[in-house]
């Protein structure tokens, strides 16, 4: 799945910075709102950096003395890395992990093993199935910046979490376009997405010291021709129909999820992301305060 994500970082347009401006500097206010309320910060964790096209890495850096991005693909984190400021650079530390946790066995391949050699959709739900419930943490590189940061932060991660990779690699086999293998198959595909959204909520705050400042943000939706007119309004509301309609229903449960652990509630926001010419998502993002651990 490295392999995934690699292309999918490396595949951007040319004039990606400038078209992501609005959607950075929203991302941006998040960070406004907590540095407001909280003052200068020690340690900032950053689940999803990716490529970091989507931080003001100049401004975050300016609020705190030190930044640990975490993301699967290094190479993007390290090229990004490389184009800071050697003040900037000093101030970062980058951690590969695997959000997922799917990494601690031989889960991406045992899956692809299973669709190649016509397994019944029953047994791979039962492998995917018993993968969720053993789900945990073994990287030592993410537990030892547990309870250490002012501020943890998720980069639209939720929508990106296993579960696009596996299906993919579902349509790659004919015999999963019967619709009761398909179903069989999808519904051990949504128990592990759920569960390791779950998990990567925990994850996320296990980072957080108390009181810490939580910041998430989530695409919810590609949107289509027929609604961007109704988007552009700047009616937000219309579009709460359309999250449940065509969500990504991780990010909603990822967004719920972590929002419920909130001992106080600052901001939230949507807001449209240019993502590419010919692609748009609908965002939403929120932010607030954790209690004591």
């Amino acid at each position: 799945m490295e392999n995934f994500f690699k292309v999918a970082n490396e595949d951007s347009s040319p004039n990606r910075n400038s078209l992501w401006t609005n959607h950075r500097n929203v991302v941006k206010g998040f960070f406004e709102e907590i540095y407001l309320k909280k003052g200068h910060l020690g340690r900032i964790g950053i689940f999803g950096a990716g490529n970091c096209d989507d931080l003001d890495i100049e401004y975050i850096s300016s609020i705190c003395e030190e930044i640990i991005l975490f993301d699967i693909d290094l190479s993007s984190m390290t090229r990004a890395y490389e184009n800071l400021s050697i003040e900037i650079r000093n101030k970062i530390t980058l951690v590969k992990v695997d959000l997922t946790s799917l990494d601690n066995g031989d889960f991406y391949t045992e899956y692809v093993d299973l669709l190649k050699s016509n397994q019944k959709p029953k047994k791979i739900k039962n492998f995917l199935v018993k993968t969720a419930n053993e789900l945990r943490v073994t990287n030592e590189d993410l537990k030892k910046y547990f309870n250490t940061c002012d501020i943890v932060a998720s980069s639209a991660v939720y929508s990106q979490l296993f579960y696009n990779w596996a299906l993919i690699e579902l349509d790659q086999h004919g015999q999963y376009s019967n619709k009761e293998f398909r179903d069989i198959t999808e519904n051990g595909l949504v128990y592990l997405r759920n569960s390791i959204v779950k998990f990567y909520n925990d994850e996320l705050v296990s980072l957080a010291k108390n009181n810490a400042g939580v910041i998430v943000w989530a695409d919810l939706f590609e949107v289509s021709p027929e609604d961007y007119n109704i988007l552009k309004t700047g009616d937000l509301t219309s579009a709460q129909p359309l999250i449940f309609k065509k969500g990504f229903q991780a990010s909603v449960n990822g967004i719920k999820g972590l929002h419920s652990k909130f001992a106080e509630f600052v901001v939230m926001r949507d807001w449209i992301w240019e993502f590419e010419a010919s692609k748009t998502y609908y965002c939403r993002g929120v932010c607030g305060f954790l209690g004591k651990n």
